[in-house]
């Protein structure tokens, strides 16, 4: 026979036993929720974002320019579509083929190219430095070139009372603008081998002069070599069309890795 007090204490335990199920389940929810949580933290905070900082690439074909120089390029990753590349070389008469003369080889040749560019379809990647683009190029050149030769001296008119035997130096400088596309690859495993080929056109203009020369002085004309052609002109200055062309290959350096927070 079941009595009220029998009855208080199986609900009692009913009661207790339910409570004690339902803080198990809490506890035990809370427990994986803290897990996942921790779990997910470790993972993310493991995870970095590398992203491109520059490339060093050298260019090979300026030592066949016509005025032949070492060539060194950064190009600088200013967001995921634009870039700024400096590019800068020296040459003198010691890397010049052979077969030109002693005299007219250049005693130095500097060269600066800037160049602006704008990847093309880059929204869409974050971390490449790969792709087609277009670039703006500014050239600035200057070439020096000492001379020893017969000039005439005390001239009127191209009559000159007597010759002389001076040394003197020769100018050439150079300024350009380039419009150019191109493309420009990662290669090997570790992507980090750059392969960078362009092509482009433009215009430019040459500065004639000669240094070092004292007044009433006649010189022979300069002579300068463009890629398309030479020819013979006095000093002066002179404008005409600019193809640019080649390749460089280089190697990508990153930024300093960032975590994710």
């Amino acid at each position: 026979m079941t009595t009220p007090a029998n009855d208080r204490r199986c609900s009692r335990y009913f009661t207790n036993a339910v409570m004690t199920k339902k803080t198990l389940v809490l506890c035990g929810l809370l427990f994986i929720c803290t897990t996942i949580h921790c779990t997910a933290q470790t993972i993310t905070d493991s995870i970095t974002i590398r992203k491109p900082g520059f490339i060093l690439k050298i260019a090979p074909l300026s030592i066949l320019d016509v005025d032949p120089t070492y060539q060194l390029a950064l190009e600088y990753f200013l967001n995921r579509q634009w870039s700024i590349q400096q590019e800068m070389g020296y040459g003198n008469k010691y890397i010049l083929s052979p077969n030109v003369s002693t005299t007219a080889k250049p005693n130095a040749i500097w060269r600066l190219r800037t160049e602006v560019r704008y990847y093309l379809g880059r929204p869409l990647a974050k971390t490449t430095v790969t792709g087609a683009y277009f670039a703006l190029e500014g050239l600035y050149k200057q070439v020096h070139t000492q001379k020893s030769e017969s000039v005439g001296r005390d001239c009127d008119n191209g009559n000159c009372a007597y010759f002389q035997e001076l040394t003197y130096t020769s100018v050439k400088e150079v300024a350009g603008i380039h419009l150019k596309m191109g493309k420009q690859w990662l290669l090997g495993k570790s992507k980090r081998f750059a392969l960078d080929v362009y092509s482009g056109v433009g215009w430019r203009m040459i500065f004639l002069k000669s240094a070092d020369l004292p007044e009433g002085t006649s010189i022979s004309a300069e002579n300068f070599r463009t890629p398309f052609f030479s020819q013979t002109s006095e000093s002066g200055r002179y404008s005409y069309p600019s193809l640019s062309a080649g390749f460089k290959v280089g190697y990508l350096f990153y930024k300093k890795p960032k975590a994710i927070k």
